[in-house]
């Protein structure tokens, strides 16, 4: 529909106006963590499928983790963006400086 298709769209900006921000903060340096406990349910470069078309492969690591299940930040970071999206669910963008960043998406709830 037209108006979820609007909603998409500028949601997707968000996100990319987010992701845009390169500061000196070195917070990527302290190494990464695993954020949750569970499987991978979905690995990076991996084919999507919607509505039967195949779209962009998927850029992230998926772990399904019990719902209401502790996300933890993968390293120390400044959150970018903290949001409930249509694709995405809440979701949250945490930047760990240089550009490095992880986002944290489909989870059951922001706090």
């Amino acid at each position: 529909a037209p108006a979820l298709a609007r909603r998409i769209a500028l949601e997707q900006a968000r996100v990319a106006a987010a992701r845009e921000r390169h500061d000196d903060r070195r917070d990527f340096r302290f190494g990464f963590i695993r954020p949750a406990p569970g499987r991978i349910s979905g690995v990076y470069g991996s084919q999507r499928i919607l509505n039967g078309e195949p779209r962009a492969p998927h850029l992230g690591l998926d772990i399904a983790a019990p719902v209401g299940a502790p996300v933890a930040a993968m390293a120390p970071g400044r959150v970018l963006l903290a949001a409930d999206f249509y694709f995405l669910g809440k979701v949250v963008v945490l930047d760990h400086g240089h550009g490095v960043q992880s986002l944290y998406a489909h989870l059951s709830r922001l706090d």
